[in-house]
């Protein structure tokens, strides 16, 4: 380990030998701030003929290098990687692995992100299966430095730490209601605003208590309070100005008073902030805390040099985990280990109090645990939620969505559908919000798909089951070497016991085996998949319809989404 005055690049000729060892697989392990970038930049501009990618997590973090390196090719998505086929050094998003050919190099940047994010899935064997040399950099390396073995590890890790202050971080951990307690963090605030000059950033994995916080606070806030999450953009965008929250996704908080968001805003961008920050990160399961590793990488990022600091409250509750540090077995399958890194991830919001402090004081945190949260409990008066459900039956109460809605589907020949969306209740005050805009995300995609509503619309708008049919649409195949179809076709089958093992099941990403599994358990009374079959008892009152479905698609009754693909049109100009 080396122990650096500012930045790494101290050590440039150390960290050009390391790379240049003769191992597929190393680690750099590096404190926030301290130039791991520049690095990587400078050791490619001494190995002109080697091909190098960085690559980023989300593309928020290519457009920030580039902005700090304008002489670096930094982009994204099939255009540019056709364009840049020759660039030797080039830095792009994870994704872009499986479209780039001859490389002598892969960095992968905020490699700890590889443990958490479901969304990398899918691009996370690619990367362990690559037969390229890769480089792992980050600054909170628990569970991917388990990667590497332990003899020899100063060829396959190399470590560098620095002197900095310690930094007080806060932690409450007892009773709370997680809705009711962001409000008072809001009220608290706003009456205090003439002598807090703070910018309030509220960081929640909640998509549902953020977009109620927001039809709460909006109508009086207006334009100082903004929020952030991963979803579509027409659904981000609404109600909000898109010119701010474009700079947000960038890293750039400036004239607002609270932020909400959830854990897509912390990840690896260098927040550049107007005001100090006073960062509140609220579990929103009372079983447990804030992912610790999380929080390490959260406080990091408003930088030292910017003249501004970020002041952190952890909410939550301890749990009982205990950490063991055992290196990962080598796995024959990738995503295996891929769902043991995300095990153990998740482990790491739910420590016991020593460990948990513990992490936080290695990364040289004190913390001081409060008894009370010290806010003030208001009543708010507000008019009651409108369920999606409501929105959904009753879609004529929007009508430049709903007449979009209806063309494609008197176009598709499906108008008796338009019927089962013209209800007799009046939703008042709803109008551009971001229920709406999920709503009719989900209606016109399902005509895209040609999923009919009468399979996720029984009585309540179930949106986890269109996301079951959609996942099916677009991953089942007649191709009978395909593990994930040839499960599907053995649930609908008219075999007795459904083989799941033996058709390769534990094969699949738990994502997938979670699909199987409910499908299963939608039809059949609930089976036991710890053995080598499932009983296929039907259950009780199931939903024929969708039975029905199902088994057009698994007997080649229905045509698959790659065979029929609906064209549908936005045929009136939306402002979203």
């Amino acid at each position: 380990m080396y122990t650096i005055d500012k930045f790494i690049g101290e050590f440039q000729t150390e960290i050009n030998s390391f790379i240049n060892n003769n191992t597929n697989q190393q680690l750099l392990v590096a404190p926030t701030g301290t130039g791991k970038t520049t690095s990587i930049i400078k050791y490619a501009d001494v190995n002109p003929y080697k091909k190098i990618v960085l690559l980023c997590p989300y593309q928020s973090l290519v457009d920030n290098i580039q902005k700090d390196n304008q002489t670096v090719t930094c982009g994204y998505g099939a255009e540019f990687l056709s364009n840049n086929k020759t660039s030797n050094f080039i830095v792009t998003t994870y994704d872009s692995i499986e479209k780039i050919e001859d490389v002598d190099l892969y960095i992968v940047d905020e490699a700890h992100l590889l443990c958490s994010h479901s969304s990398f899935r899918d691009v996370i064997p690619l990367i362990f299966q690559t037969q390229t040399k890769v480089l792992f950099i980050t600054a909170t390396p628990e569970i991917i430095e388990d990667l590497f073995p332990k003899h020899n590890n100063k060829d396959y890790v190399l470590e560098f730490d620095i002197y900095r202050p310690k930094k007080e971080v806060k932690i409450f951990s007892g009773k709370y209601n997680v809705r009711q307690t962001i409000k008072d963090i809001i009220v608290g605030d706003k009456c205090e605003k003439e002598t807090n000059s703070k910018t309030i950033l509220i960081r929640v994995n909640s998509k549902s208590v953020i977009d109620d916080t927001m039809q709460t606070f909006k109508p009086s806030l207006k334009d100082k309070i903004a929020c952030i999450y991963s979803d579509e953009d027409n659904v981000i965008y609404q109600n909000q100005d898109k010119d701010k929250i474009k700079e947000l996704k960038k890293g750039k908080i400036s004239d607002l008073d609270f932020i909400l968001c959830t854990s897509i805003f912390d990840v690896g961008l260098s927040f550049e902030v107007d005001r100090d920050i006073q960062c509140y990160a609220v579990s929103q399961d009372n079983r447990r805390m804030p992912n610790v590793i999380d929080m390490v990488q959260l406080l990091a990022r408003v930088r030292e040099n910017s003249g501004f600091n970020m002041d952190l409250t952890i909410i939550g509750n301890y749990g009982d985990y205990e950490l063991k540090n055992n290196t990962f077995e080598n796995y024959n399958s990738k995503r295996q280990l891929c769902n043991e890194m995300a095990h153990r991830y998740e482990q790491y919001s739910k420590l016991n109090q020593t460990y948990y402090i513990g992490i936080l004081n290695h990364y040289k945190l004190d913390v001081t645990e409060i008894q009370t949260l010290g806010f003030r409990s208001y009543t708010i008066t507000q008019a009651s939620r409108v369920s999606d459900t409501t929105i959904a039956y009753n879609f004529n109460n929007f009508p430049k969505e709903y007449a979009i809605i209806c063309g494609n589907l008197e176009y598709i020949g499906k108008s008796n559908l338009i019927e089962l969306i013209t209800g007799k209740v009046w939703v008042q005050g709803l109008n551009n919000s971001a229920n709406v805009q999920r709503v009719y995300n989900t209606l016109f995609e399902a005509i895209q798909l040609n999923i009919d509503f009468n399979l996720f619309m029984q009585g309540k708008f179930l949106f986890w089951k269109y996301e079951l049919l959609k996942e099916v649409n677009e991953n089942y195949t007649k191709n009978k070497s395909d593990i994930y179809s040839n499960l599907i076709r053995g649930i609908y089958s008219e075999d007795a016991s459904f083989h799941f093992k033996e058709l390769g099941f534990l094969e699949l990403n738990k994502s997938k085996q979670k699909t199987i599994k409910t499908l299963f358990n939608m039809t059949y009374k609930r089976g036991n998949f710890r053995g080598k079959k499932a009983n296929k008892k039907i259950k009780k009152g199931v939903d024929k319809e969708f039975m029905e479905y199902m088994t057009n698609i698994c007997t080649n009754s229905m045509n698959s989404l790659k065979e029929v693909q609906i064209k549908c049109a936005e045929n009136l100009s939306l402002e979203f």
